[in-house]
């Protein structure tokens, strides 16, 4: 080979070499420009790995204040249902109240109907009492002024009545404790439906709450699940896709050349990835700042939650310190009806025993008006007699009368001595002038007419006697009337016998006087003439006849009296009183024979 071709070889293997190694220097300047550029990446991917570690540590700072937040959610939630539980248990109570006031008004109902039954036989107590007290009025009209014991079941009927006022202001107060009672009744209703309203506004109020607290939880924690999922999916490419860039770097170290374009490549799909990682760390952000404030939504809404819990937890208070007074309430209530109740029992045993003992006073009533009767029909057997012996005394008077009269045309001269005369002016003073012969005045104004026709006799024979002697003949008779001296069956038996005496001298006188006509005698029954012819003897043997007979009858008047005397005061008065109508009218002076002592006969003073 020739020295050119040589020199040529040379002069192109310098050029290649030079060739080469401008090559060789631009792929060392290419190789430090790669150098510097994945040294530019590799701080970007550590400044990735650091972004990737505060992106992790955020994720856990925000997954334990998930998990806070989800404790407080559940401790609400536990809290929730606690009171859920408390106002169930809140219903329950107002439930079982609400039975107890049913029972309370089934006992107000009936403690009601039992004030009912009580005021209808306290107005039936009140009746029959105002039907005693008619009938006692009664009894007191027909005998007011004679029964003493009467006088002292008047008082016991006053006790009665004012027992029964005060049955019937224990009745009035019960009525008033019972109109208490329902308002009382009234008033706890009022507030138990005031109490419903209060827990339907809470319940309704916590529904509400609810709702909104799932509303708030639903759509958050979706996102936050599908992010977290992402993330971690992201993170775990990203790690892979490192260690392959790792390998890929030492295999380029290994293989300079061979990787150079896939170095690009890779790069170009890194810078891609580092953007996509950018964004997505600015949305994983933007993300967070979502999540916390909704977090502080749902801390403001817990919180607000909270307070309403403790709202509801005082008014659940607030409603059992209520629920205490009222059932407090209610039991003195039912102290007071069952006090109430004994009262009415206690006045009900009361009126009873007044009903029992107006009874017992009707049985005596009753039988007082037995004995009365019976006393009634032995006074009127006593009138009876009395009265028959009273018709023979003026019998035998007025034959007496007419034997004077017969006597008095014989004898000029007054035959009657002194005591006889004045005895004479007493019984004309105290005759009556009613124009009945045989009927005398009231016992106060006439007290002996054992001689009252021996005046009228001796007026008759002697009509132009002196009228002074007969004033003065009146005088002591007069005073006589005013002064009576009562006079016993000794008495009229004596009179009787010296009227025989006088009889017996004027029948002599008679006999020598028989050619004188007899005279008529002023006020004599003219309806028996042979009476008035009759011997003076044997009018004279009747007198004393008459005389024996009163001594028997006034012997039989002492023994009644003194029976009379051995009962009650109150018997005697009420006998006495039995035999005059109920207005106090006296009877006739002859039904009366109280005080007419010539007859002997003593009967029971009537009182004036």
């Amino acid at each position: 080979m020739s020295f050119t071709t040589l020199k040529r070889r040379k002069h192109k293997s310098l050029e290649s070499l030079s060739k080469g190694k401008e090559s060789v220097d631009q792929l060392l300047m290419q190789a430090s420009q790669v150098y510097s550029a994945t040294s530019h990446w590799q701080s970007q991917v550590d400044a990735a790995e650091l972004a990737k570690q505060d992106a992790v540590g955020l994720l856990e700072n925000v997954q334990h204040d998930l998990q806070a937040s989800l404790q407080r959610i559940s401790a609400l939630e536990a809290l929730r249902h606690q009171q859920t539980a408390d106002v169930d248990s809140a219903r329950q109570q107002a439930a079982d109240r609400e039975a107890e006031v049913r029972s309370l008004r089934c006992q107000h109902a009936t403690l009601a109907d039992d004030s009912e039954t009580a005021q209808l036989r306290a107005a039936k107590a009140e009746s029959q009492m105002q039907d005693m007290l008619v009938e006692t009025q009664h009894l007191r009209d027909a005998a007011s002024q004679a029964i003493a014991q009467q006088q002292g079941a008047s008082s016991r009927l006053e006790g009665l009545q004012t027992e029964a006022a005060k049955a019937k202001a224990v009745a009035e107060r019960h009525q008033e404790m019972v109109a208490s009672l329902t308002a009382d009744n009234l008033v706890f209703l009022m507030r138990l439906k005031r109490c419903e309203g209060d827990l339907v506004s809470a319940v309704q109020e916590r529904d509400e709450l609810r709702l909104a607290v799932e509303e708030q939880r639903g759509p958050w924690f979706e996102e936050v699940a599908d992010v977290r999922a992402g993330v971690e999916e992201r993170v775990k490419t990203a790690m892979a896709y490192g260690g392959l860039l790792q390998t890929e770097l030492d295999g380029l170290k290994a293989c300079h050349g061979k990787a150079l374009d896939e170095a690009y490549s890779h790069v170009s799909q890194l810078q891609e990835q580092v953007g996509e990682q950018k964004q997505q760390l600015e949305e994983t952000g933007q993300e967070l700042s979502r999540c916390q404030q909704a977090l502080d939504r749902s801390q403001e809404a817990a919180a607000t939650t909270q307070h309403n819990l403790s709202q509801l937890q005082q008014r659940c208070d607030e409603l059992a310190a209520e629920n205490r007074v009222l059932m407090e309430g209610s039991r003195s209530m039912r102290h007071e009806c069952n006090e109430a109740w004994m009262k009415q029992e206690a006045a009900c045993s009361r009126v009873d025993g007044l009903v029992n003992q107006i009874a017992a006073l009707q049985d005596e009533v009753s039988s007082l008006q037995g004995s009365l009767s019976d006393r009634g029909s032995q006074l009127q057997n006593q009138m009876a007699m009395n009265q028959q012996l009273m018709k023979r005394k003026e019998d035998m008077e007025w034959q007496l009368m007419s034997l004077l009269a017969q006597g008095s045309h014989s004898t000029p001269e007054p035959f009657m001595s002194k005591p006889l005369a004045d005895r004479t002016n007493q019984g004309t003073a105290t005759q009556t002038s009613a124009g009945s012969a045989g009927r005398l005045q009231h016992p106060s104004k006439s007290h002996t007419i054992s001689h009252s026709v021996l005046r009228t006799s001796h007026t008759m024979t002697h009509p132009a006697a002196d009228e002074n002697s007969a004033r003065g003949n009146l005088l002591p008779a007069a005073q006589q009337c005013r002064h009576p001296v009562p006079m016993g069956p000794a008495d009229v038996s004596h009179d009787l016998e010296k009227q025989a005496d006088e009889a017996e001298s004027l029948a002599d006188e008679h006999d020598s006087s028989q050619q004188h006509a007899p005279t008529a005698v002023v006020g004599a029954p003219q309806s028996d003439d042979a009476q008035s012819s009759r011997p003076p003897v044997h009018l004279a043997e009747e007198a004393v006849q008459d005389a024996h007979l009163l001594e028997d009858v006034s012997i039989a008047g002492n023994n009644e009296d003194s029976a009379l005397s051995r009962e009650s005061p109150g018997r005697q008065t009420f006998a006495a009183h039995a035999q005059y109508p109920p207005n106090n009218r006296a009877p006739p002076p002859t039904e009366d024979p109280a005080h007419i002592h010539c007859s002997g006969v003593r009967t029971v003073p009537r009182d004036k």
